[in-house]
């Protein structure tokens, strides 16, 4: 009977397989190299024809462990499994959960939310896909809530979001009932400040914990002085939680900054997973199994969010542009076309007629801001609605208040 060991390498922190079929466990676990063919009409030789997310001496990472027993599970091999008491004790991270009550707050959990927050405990990390509108921040919040009830000790919560992200979710946080005390904002608008929950994001995780990217010696020697102070000061981090971890690509610097707090207790939090099979497995590998897939379809079916209804209106221009399409230039009849939409007189009362019809809040998206600054001009012409446009310029701040406004 085939054999498989499964052992822990401490030196990489990684798992690792011993196996005469370790060849066909890494070729299931990789997929055919996009890139070949163009590098190699470049002129560049050896490289490989594969992608593999178990490296060749067979390390693979802590994550990727359930997925290797549900394919020797379902393969045709009757293999015998054996997984070492290091490799046991590296993935043996549940909390637990004995006569555990899930915190309240101030919104009531769903049931798939409170089943998840229950599945998340009995692993001790892994991957929440949650569709659009899922209420994955009350999730996040209701897991934070529950680890923290449960260890009754002292210890940090590393919160890494979007930058756009960090004040809607602080803010969230605070309305569903978390004490301001323990939660403190870490972004180019807040120092940092020590707290029990740090909401944070990948950029400043990168720019005070990544790399220094400067020539002068003095500010080298400085940030790094500051990033061990960091380092220091959030040693005792014992759960991250990571949305939009769809994000963590195989070849991103964020792999690394996640690599520097030593706790298995990883959550993720996303509302598809990357298209790219290799990426799905290096999120999983990083962070650990999928314990919540419900996407917005089901969502909708189960009456948890609205249902929604798409109708196209085509237009018809009587003096369209005429187009002036060369080789020389193929972008330029678009770029035409686009200032001639944008411009439109016409097209752009139909979108304030529109939008005087409802009696709700509207959300207009846009391509250009010169678009969104005539849309905006039109709509406050031609509409009695109090019209706000959001963009880049904006701060942080009044785009909350905005949100909120629109809620």
């Amino acid at each position: 009977m085939p054999r498989i060991i499964l052992d822990w390498d401490e030196k990489y922190k990684k798992g690792i397989i011993v196996s005469e079929f370790l060849e066909n466990i890494r070729y299931y676990f990789s997929i055919p190299n996009p890139n070949e063919k163009i590098l190699r009409r470049r002129g560049i030789s050896f490289i490989p024809k594969r992608i593999y997310a178990i490296t060749e001496g067979g390390r693979f990472d802590p994550g990727l462990y359930w997925l290797l027993l549900n394919y020797f599970e379902t393969a045709n091999i009757d293999f015998e499994i054996e997984a070492t008491p290091l490799l046991q004790k590296q993935l043996d991270v549940s909390y637990d959960t004995e006569n555990i009550q899930i915190p309240d707050l101030s919104l009531t959990y769903r049931d798939f939310q409170r089943d998840g927050i229950l599945e998340g405990l009995k692993y001790g990390r892994g991957v929440y896909v949650v569709g659009t509108a899922g209420g994955k921040t009350l999730l996040m919040a209701g897991l934070i809530q529950t680890i923290r009830a449960i260890k009754q000790d002292s210890f940090t919560t590393l919160v890494m979001l979007p930058a756009q992200l960090i004040e809607q979710t602080y803010l969230d946080f605070l309305e569903y009932g978390i004490p301001k005390s323990d939660i403190s904002q870490w972004s180019g608008h807040h120092d940092f400040e020590k707290a029990k929950i740090i909401i944070t994001s990948c950029p400043t995780l990168h720019a005070k914990l990544g790399s220094c990217r400067n020539d002068d010696k003095e500010k080298i020697s400085e940030w790094k002085n500051k990033r061990k102070d960091y380092l220091q000061k959030l040693n005792d981090v014992d759960l991250v939680i990571i949305d939009e971890c769809h994000q963590i690509k195989a070849s991103n610097e964020i792999n690394k900054i996640i690599n520097l707090f030593k706790t298995p207790h990883r959550y993720g939090f996303t509302g598809t997973l990357p298209e790219n099979i290799i990426d799905q497995w290096n999120v999983i590998g990083k962070i650990g199994p999928i314990i919540l897939d419900i996407p917005s379809y089901e969502l909708r079916k189960q009456k948890i969010i609205s249902d929604i209804h798409a109708v196209v209106i085509k237009l018809t221009y009587k003096n369209p542009p005429k187009l002036d399409i060369t080789i020389e230039d193929p972008t330029r009849g678009y770029l035409m076309e686009c200032d001639f939409l944008y411009h439109s007189e016409y097209r752009n009362k139909i979108i304030s007629h529109l939008a005087q019809k409802f009696d709700k809040n509207i959300l207009i998206t846009v391509d250009k801001i010169e678009h969104g600054e005539t849309l905006e001009s039109a709509l406050k012409n031609n509409t009695n609605k109090d019209v706000y446009f959001v963009r880049g310029s904006v701060e942080i701040e009044d785009r909350e208040t905005i949100r909120r406004l629109m809620e």
